[in-house]
């Protein structure tokens, strides 16, 4: 493995402060660039012990993960960014979010969760964001971050902007699968990345090495991915910045991902719950001889920098420090007006009746059609209308890009990106590895910092494998920076069965993304509204899951020529009625009108209601036809239990019940997994069959 031997040394065996590199104190560092370092030693530090402090007397709530003896690694790798380059941090990220910039006092009001803390009190201790000063977020969900990073270089590289993004992550993230996968993705990318390891020797409570199969457990993997590691002294402010200054420099010289272990020691516990008595005391001292602040101020003091002037910068520290202490102590507690904020940038939420209620979007309009001269319709099958739609989107933006399995030559396994390739080249439409959390990561790090992306999964089973990063990462960043982050987002996915795929490639899972705060969800069932949602989903400016029916794929309708662009958040009544309303989605939408035509032999009317959009959902348009018909029929492929048919009953019940002139029934799927055999997969979903019979039982039984 290649390393600077000046750097390397045995992992728990710190050298003493007499067997430091003399070499390092010559080094080529201007003299404003260490006394900046030794100020920022200073911040860190006597910031973590103020957060101690305050945490002692109960102000700050939950919990706090300090970095005290970890300073050295963000005030060098600070000294060597510029300012528009990316920071990515663990939940320990107070240093690094300090070394970029951050300001004392809102950082401080954070932690005590005030209104004048940094994020409003919403993100608390593991998330201080500060996008002004390149720190993109502190991320609690070990390791996400790593492939979240790949997505602002490959954004960086994309607008040749020469910016840089930095990670750090701890030893413990090293056993989990997205660091791996986030290595391979930048290293066959050439990604502007620099990962960065902060290796305390302990996972949370365990020692590393007693839980990892290397010794280093950063450095002697990434030789594997083409990386050429580097571990250095993560205790030297001075060995740090030179380490950072070379691999920032060859990165964004365009010469790719490189990674530093920087082997450090924290004096505290994990988390301030953790009185950390598992660490022998003969390992602690040792390090504790090793602290970075006095071994840099002696250092200093070898280059004739004064005592009075060291000390001037602790002093002005400390007043800052307490200074900061009382600006966060002034903050009020964040008030009811405040809780519903930043969940979607364009609202999303509203109050009735003093509780929040579904996300509703009830300023519906219709689609438009920019028509093109001379033209009229196409007919177009469901697969093709979704490279149209995409299409006609990066025609339109030319900072759009996709990503995703085997989209490129191969045009998607269901031919949806067929041509795309050939058109708009392979910078805009990249392969991937077989790695969802890199797709899904890179796709967040690419639209955070300015990039629209589409990203694929290639069923929507597969989300379950990076769910991490949809649910926990992408769905509630916005909320937890306080709208200092947005995602003009689409994941687009294969979904539903009927194309006997078994259990693990057939399941229908809208309610799965229905149910977390900060996504929107559309699922269209024909090619036209599979162009104009898909124009509308990208252009929005919140992240949307678009769900694609595969059983609906070969399905052919005729498509307006030109640009069509819908809009999230209403519904289509695809069938007049007065008897009764069925409300149903993708492939259970043209099932719920062959049941309405049978139904109108009997003489029974009925109205469909095509939702296409869950989130944000257009309960004007529900409301409305139950008040006119009495009754409520929703078809859905979900199995039975919490599927977003239970949500629609349960606003009818609330917001229409004196309408009803029966109960309202729910044509679902059982609580069962998909099966593979053809005989039983027919009789597990809603079919045209069990839907006439059912409507009409129930009309027939009285109500209707």
């Amino acid at each position: 493995m290649p390393t600077d031997p000046r750097y390397d040394y045995a992992l728990r065996s710190p050298r003493p402060p007499e067997q430091l590199d003399d070499a390092l104190a010559g080094a080529d560092i201007p003299l404003e660039v260490r006394l900046q370092m030794y100020r920022k030693l200073h911040e860190l530090r006597q910031f973590g012990k103020r957060a101690h402090d305050l945490f002692l007397q109960n102000l700050v709530k939950g919990t706090s993960h300090l970095s005290l003896g970890m300073e050295a690694i963000a005030t060098g790798f600070a000294a060597a960014m510029k300012p528009d380059d990316y920071t990515f941090a663990t939940y320990r990220g107070h240093g690094h979010s300090l070394a970029r910039g951050m300001s004392i006092g809102p950082a401080l009001a954070e932690l005590l969760g005030r209104e004048n803390g940094i994020l409003g009190g919403k993100g608390g201790s593991m998330h201080l964001t500060d996008v002004d000063h390149g720190m993109m977020g502190s991320y609690a969900i070990v390791g996400a971050h790593m492939c979240v990073t790949n997505g602002a270089g490959w954004s960086a590289q994309l607008r040749d902007s020469g910016q840089v993004a930095v990670c750090f992550f701890g030893d413990g993230t090293t056993n989990i699968g997205a660091f791996h996968e986030a290595l391979n993705l930048a290293k066959i990318w050439n990604l502007p990345v620099v990962f960065v390891c902060e290796n305390n020797l302990y996972m949370e409570y365990t020692p590393i090495d007693l839980i990892t199969a290397v010794p280093r457990p950063a450095a002697d993997r990434a030789s594997a991915y083409g990386l050429a590691p580097l571990v250095i002294d993560g205790n030297d402010p001075d060995a740090v910045f030179l380490a950072a200054r070379d691999a920032i420099g060859r990165a964004r010289a365009g010469d790719g991902p490189s990674l530093i272990e920087a082997v450090t020691y924290r004096t505290g516990g994990h988390s301030r719950a953790d009185p950390a008595k598992y660490r022998p005391p003969n390992e602690v001292a040792a390090w504790m001889e090793r602290d970075p602040i006095p071994v840099y101020r002696a250092r200093l003091s070898s280059l004739e920098i004064s005592d009075e002037q060291l000390n001037t910068i602790e002093n002005e520290v400390s007043t800052s420090i307490d200074d900061a202490t009382e600006f966060a102590k002034s903050g009020r507690e964040p008030g009811e007006d405040a809780l519903l904020t930043e969940v979607y940038a364009d609202g999303g939420s509203r109050w009735r009746n003093g509780t929040p209620e579904h996300p509703v979007d009830v300023g519906h309009s219709t689609t438009v059609v920019n028509p093109q001269p001379g033209t009229g319709t196409t007919t177009l099958t469901y697969r093709e209308a979704v490279a149209r739609g995409i299409a006609q989107e990066m025609r339109r933006d030319p900072r759009l890009v996709m990503l995703g399995e085997d989209i490129a030559a191969a045009g998607g396994v269901f031919k949806t990106t067929v041509g795309l390739l050939d058109e708009f080249g392979p910078d805009r439409v990249r392969d991937t590895p077989i790695s969802e959390q890199a797709i899904i990561g890179a796709a967040m790090g690419a639209a955070m910092t300015g990039t629209p992306v589409i990203a694929e999964i290639m069923f929507s089973d597969f989300l379950a494998v990076c769910w991490d990063m949809v649910a926990n990462e992408i769905a509630k960043s916005r909320y937890m920076t306080d709208g200092q982050v947005s995602f003009p987002l689409v994941i687009r996915t294969a979904n539903g069965g009927g194309a006997r795929f078994g259990a693990q490639h057939s399941q229908s899972v809208e309610n799965w993304a229905m149910a977390i705060p900060g996504l929107k969800v559309v699922a269209p069932s024909t090619p036209q509204d599979v162009v104009g949602l898909m124009a509308a989903a990208i252009r929005d400016p919140d992240p949307v899951v678009f769900f694609e029916h595969k059983s609906l794929m070969a399905a052919k309708a005729e498509v307006p020529d030109g640009e069509i662009v819908d809009h999230l958040g209403s519904a289509r009544v695809m069938r007049e009625g007065t008897d009764a309303t069925i409300v149903a989605l993708a492939l259970m939408v043209p099932r719920a009108i062959a049941a309405a035509e049978q139904l109108a032999g009997d003489g029974i009317s009925v109205e469909v209601i095509d939702v296409r959009s869950l989130v944000p959902l257009d309960t004007e348009t529900i409301l409305a036809s139950v008040a006119k018909t009495g009754r409520l029929f929703t078809v859905e492929e979900n199995p039975r239990l919490c599927g977003w048919g239970a949500e629609i009953v349960s606003i009818v019940d609330e917001e229409a019940f004196w309408s009803l002139d029966g109960p309202s029934i729910r044509i679902t799927t059982p609580h069962i997994p998909l099966p593979s055999a053809a005989a039983l997969e027919d009789l597990a979903m809603p079919s045209t069959e069990r839907i006439y019979t059912t409507v009409a039982k129930s009309l027939e039984g009285g109500g209707g």
